[in-house]
């Protein structure tokens, strides 16, 4: 907007340039906000076990079950919230849902 502002030299003021920086934003808005939904819906369909059979896909993550003794224990964990640096499916989906996120703090 710098560039452009510099370039034409309209009074920041103006509701002209006033209209014109509130068309750009919604433009980028609009993209980031597709951008937002269209990578939630795909993380959607890949953990989805109806879109994996349909589709012939290789799963994402691959859990093992365990048995010891009277525990039932999963190989990745499935949720430990606690503790952000371990490895378990739920930390890994929301670091992705994060990650979508922070889209809208590039520009």
């Amino acid at each position: 907007m710098r560039e452009v502002h510099a370039k034409i030299n309209i009074d920041k003021k103006s509701p002209i340039w006033k209209s014109y920086v509130d068309y750009v934003n919604e433009i980028v808005l609009e993209g980031i906000s597709q951008a937002v939904q269209t990578a939630l819906k795909h993380l959607n369909e890949q953990i989805d076990p109806a879109h994996i059979k349909k589709h012939e896909l290789t799963p994402i993550f691959e859990v093992k079950l365990e048995l010891n003794g009277t525990q039932v224990c999963f190989d990745p964990p499935i949720l430990q919230v606690n503790t952000p640096n371990t490895v378990s499916v739920f930390n890994a989906v929301l670091g992705w849902i994060n990650d979508f996120f922070q889209y809208s703090f590039f520009i």
